[in-house]
């Protein structure tokens, strides 16, 4: 794959990690307010769990194309 390949496919996946880490902040939240409000957040920790498990499979892969990157040799003009 080219430079130019994995800088678009670092960008996308640095999207991806940045979107995951906002939704499990947001879902965080929405648990902590449901525990205020004695409401059960079993169903909310699940999806918690899963967005969790999402964002490493998204950190993984964009620490796969930043090490992909490293190792392209810089063109010399």
């Amino acid at each position: 794959m080219d430079p130019e390949q994995l800088d678009e496919r670092l960008g996308r996946a640095e999207g991806r990690v940045k979107r995951a880490r906002w939704i499990v902040a947001q879902q965080i939240k929405l648990i902590e307010r449901l525990n205020n409000s004695g409401v059960d957040t079993t169903e909310e920790t699940g999806l918690l769990s899963a967005f969790q498990e999402l964002l490493v499979m998204h950190i993984d892969e964009r620490d796969r194309v930043r090490e992909q990157l490293a190792t392209v040799p810089e063109k010399v003009h």
